[in-house]
């Protein structure tokens, strides 16, 4: 039987090395420079890091309570962020508007990221959620 981290659904590895922290959640120029310009408290800078480069790895959003603690720890530090700073999400609207964000982002870097997005069955929703969060 193959692992779960082989499967075709992905998953977080059970362990990751300084290495894959490294190559799956090292946040790159041009993200920083986004992140700086959308979130406005270092909580939410940081929530909206965790949430884009989950997404690019899993190609989904789990819950934030499911994502590994080295994970947001790497991201944080990548930030320049302290321990002391958390992610911020208060009020769950905020949440899915940083879903929304992140997939707009990245819709709009698709010609250079190595991954499309397709939202089948239900692309009308989630097209209507990244509309409704870029014309705010």
């Amino acid at each position: 039987m193959a692992s779960l981290e082989r499967t075709a659904y992905p998953q977080f590895l059970s362990y990751y090395s300084p290495g894959d922290l490294r190559q799956f959640f090292t946040l790159q120029d041009e993200e920083i420079d986004w992140l700086k310009s959308a979130g406005r408290s270092a909580g939410s800078r940081l929530g909206l890091a965790v949430l884009l480069k989950v997404f690019q790895h899993l190609r989904f959003f789990p819950g934030l309570e499911k994502i590994p603690s080295e994970v947001i720890t790497h991201i944080r530090h990548a930030m320049g962020f302290g321990d002391t700073i958390r992610i911020e999400y208060s009020v769950e609207r905020t949440f899915f508007r940083h879903k929304a964000m992140v997939l707009a982002y990245l819709k709009g870097r698709q010609e250079t990221t190595p991954f499309h997005l397709e939202m089948p069955h239900g692309g009308g929703v989630a097209a209507a959620c990244i509309g409704a969060c870029c014309s705010l």
